[in-house]
């Protein structure tokens, strides 16, 4: 099936149900050597397609091609949203741009396997807590999950432990996210205890030379 005409039915779902479409998929660039775009399409419930969003950070020896990072903000009748794809909510940065945002939600399209699931979809909730936003984890041959802004999973569907393909969630939104610590400092505790220790071991490595 070509793109256009996978775009085509998701504008008909969207905007015949009136509801934010979120479709993610792969397109070959090139077969030899195997290179593909790993994309999700947000489509309105008007049927417009707001934007196209690339996964800013592919799996490790996954043929991606990576996208930008720049964080593209829907305005929903719920709230701030925006998307990523699956591997990029292992990256605290993503999640804390989206944060900065002030999103209600984020909305993750995600494929994993048996060796990560569902530890995957776990992962990905510490996002939401860090952020104080909620999260929409779908996931293909994984858990998929609701998850509020304290983590906790109020639905959850596995695709290897059920037959089920369709999981509702009604998750408590605000139309933005919390303001949490992590999003004003980050990473800057971590780094500052580092810098501690190393500096304390140094210290303690002068402080035997000396005696």
């Amino acid at each position: 099936e070509d793109e256009e005409s996978l775009h085509a039915k998701g504008v008909a779902f969207a905007s015949k149900h009136s509801v934010e479409l979120v479709m993610a998929y792969i397109v070959p660039v090139e077969l030899e050597p195997l290179q593909y775009e790993n994309k999700a399409v947000w489509i309105r419930p008007d049927g417009i397609i707001d934007h196209k969003y690339l996964k800013a950070e592919p799996v490790p020896s996954e043929p991606a091609v990576r996208g930008d990072g720049i964080v593209k903000v829907v305005q929903t009748q719920f709230g701030l949203a925006a998307a990523a794809i699956c591997y990029d909510y292992d990256f605290p940065y993503i999640g804390r741009k989206h944060a900065k945002e002030n999103i209600a939600i984020a909305v993750v399209p995600s494929s994993d396997w048996l060796g990560i699931d569902p530890t995957h979809t776990q992962m990905a909730a510490i996002r939401a807590i860090e952020g104080g936003y909620a999260l929409l984890r779908t996931t293909r041959m994984g858990l998929s999950a609701g998850i509020n802004r304290n983590g906790q999973m109020l639905a959850q569907l596995s695709a290897n432990q059920s037959s089920k393909r369709i999981m509702m969630v009604d998750l408590p939104l605000k139309e933005e996210s919390m303001m949490t610590v992590y999003t004003m400092i980050g990473d800057s505790f971590v780094y500052l205890c580092l810098i501690f220790l190393i500096a304390s071991k140094m210290m303690m490595s002068v402080r035997i030379k000396i005696e």
